[in-house]
């Protein structure tokens, strides 16, 4: 029978602030030698994470919602597994070790590195990535925004990280059932046509908005349409998805969508929020 102690080392995931190219070397050679001996010990069983992990992510269906991120920027659509999704896969996947740290504050931009380890295989991961810390007219941001922009860089490197060490092949089933809940997809779509449901939909989304900031007139122009009874179920899942990544600090409300008044007649730099994005 497996012993406590070797079901926590398994499950253990550690945060550091640290840099990742010293943090083995703080950990007591025998604490690590002894994790990487009982992850080979005791290897993951691919077949029970994907039961609990889709389990876990589809539990109810805000959770399912928060597991993606969808968003629209410059007319492309960039989507995929969000922060939540990522913190599920690591208290099921096991025997992973993974961290994040700052790198650097410029001058327009924060810089964060996330690294994942598998301790059975030895393969490990760095990922870098950068935040812009100005708004659209080049005003630098104030420091407890810097810091938050900093804690989500931090966060996304990690999610980077993680999803570069846990086979896509695994996330993906988990990522579409949760599309699916969501009403992406034509099971989604045929569990969500009837209009009453929609119609509560709508309204909760558009009252969300509303509470962050974000006139129903900027969603309906975002999303191309003209009256709220316009909205499909393929843009609730957008708006629900810019609502994930806005609350995971992937990107600002008035990044996602502009603001009423009128924009200031300036040449304005291109966007590198979503540079990293694969």
């Amino acid at each position: 029978m497996e012993s406590e102690q070797g079901q926590t080392i398994r499950q253990k995931v550690e945060i550091i602030d640290s840099p990742p190219s010293h943090a083995l070397q703080q950990q007591s050679g025998g604490e690590m030698l002894a994790a990487i001996a009982d992850a080979r010990d005791h290897p993951r069983n691919i077949q029970r994470f994907r039961d609990i992990a889709m389990e876990m992510a589809t539990v109810d269906e805000e959770t399912a919602c928060e597991c993606f991120y969808k968003l629209s920027k410059g007319g492309k659509a960039i989507s995929g597994p969000s922060i939540r999704l990522a913190e599920i896969v690591l208290s099921t996947y096991h025997n992973l070790w993974t961290g994040s740290r700052p790198i650097e504050v410029a001058e327009k931009v924060v810089v964060a590195q996330g690294v994942c380890i598998d301790l059975e295989t030895g393969t490990r991961v760095f990922r870098e990535v950068n935040r812009r810390i100005t708004d659209r007219n080049g005003k630098r941001y104030q420091e407890d925004t810097i810091q938050t922009t900093m804690a989500a860089a931090c966060a996304i490197a990690m999610r980077e990280a993680v999803f570069k060490v846990v086979p896509r092949v695994l996330v993906n089933p988990i990522l579409r059932r949760c599309y699916e809940i969501a009403g992406y997809g034509e099971a989604g779509k045929q569990a969500k046509q009837q209009a009453s449901e929609i119609e509560q939909r709508r309204t909760a989304m558009l009252k969300h908005f509303e509470g962050i900031g974000v006139t129903t007139r900027r969603v309906l122009f975002v999303i191309g349409r003209s009256r709220i009874e316009d909205i499909t179920p393929d843009d609730l899942v957008q708006l629900r998805g810019t609502a994930t990544a806005i609350k995971d600090n992937e990107i600002t409300a008035r990044e996602a969508f502009g603001t009423d008044e009128p924009e200031p007649q300036q040449t304005v730099e291109s966007d590198p929020l979503f540079e990293d994005e694969d």
